[in-house]
Parts: structure tokens; C-alpha cells; sequence
């Protein structure tokens, strides 16, 4: 196989950095759903620490989120 299709394939794996953010506060509010903490402020920032990303941009996804849970 050529350099060139493995390196074509391996670019259809790759996500936005925005869907990226996304999926990780998914996770974040997928937990703080299961333990019941989805509005304290200061489990919030641990998590968003946790996953990488800030307190805003978990803030931003929070409805997106917790709308079917």
C-alpha cells in the first residue's frame, strides 16, 4: 500500500476541533447527569479540567446535552 492511501485514510478519522469540544462535554454532562450535580459550579470546572476543556465552552453545550437525558 502507498503512503498516500494510508495517509488518505487516516484523514477521514479525524474530527473539527469544535465536534472534538463537543463530544468531550458530552462526556462531561453524561457524568454529572449520573451523579446528579449538573448545577454545581465547582464539579463542573473539575470535570471541564478533566476533559480539557473550560468551564464556558462546557457551559456552551450544557442544553445540547442534558435536552434527552
Amino acid at each position: 500500500m502507498e503512503d498516500e492511501l494510508t495517509a488518505k485514510m487516516h484523514s477521514e478519522f479525524r474530527v473539527s476541533k469544535e465536534t472534538d469540544i463537543r463530544h468531550r462535554a458530552g462526556c462531561l454532562w453524561g457524568v454529572l447527569n449520573d451523579i446528579g450535580k449538573t448545577d454545581d459550579k465547582e464539579q463542573i470546572l473539575y470535570e471541564a479540567r478533566m476533559y480539557g476543556i473550560t468551564y464556558d465552552q462546557a457551559m456552551m453545550w450544557k442544553d445540547y446535552w442534558l435536552k434527552d437525558m
